[in-house]
């Protein structure tokens, strides 16, 4: 799938990796780093907008996470998992701007995803 193995060219601002656990509540708790955060390792948590029967991680969240800039972001996250049992996860700010995307893969109870911002 090309869209997992992405290439960061360029165009790509800012690339990371986040680990999702998932929560007996639905919620997950991603702890995430990037290249622009100087290796910090920050947490991001994402509430399910519904209730669902989905043992996996498919599903649309409100998500919120303190910045580089010590800035607190709320936005959402929408992840899909395609027949390949890749993920795909799309983070928009709260006017459905396009913020980060991503994709991944189980790894046991967690989702390990690689994201990227590219220029605009």
């Amino acid at each position: 799938n090309s869209k997992f193995m992405k290439s960061f060219t360029e165009e790509t601002v800012l690339c990371g990796l986040i680990v999702y656990e998932k929560k007996d509540d639905g919620c997950l708790n991603g702890t995430w780093t990037n290249n622009m955060n100087k290796g910090e390792i920050r947490n991001e948590i994402a509430k399910q907008k519904y209730n669902s029967n989905n043992d996996g991680f498919d599903g649309n969240f409100i998500t919120t996470w303190i910045d580089e800039g010590e800035e607190v972001v709320q936005g959402t996250l929408n992840i899909k998992e395609d027949a390949n049992k890749i993920y795909t996860l799309l983070w928009k700010d709260g006017k459905g701007n396009v913020m980060y995307e991503g994709s991944g893969f189980k790894f046991g109870n967690l989702l390990v995803a690689t994201y990227w911002e590219e220029k605009k």
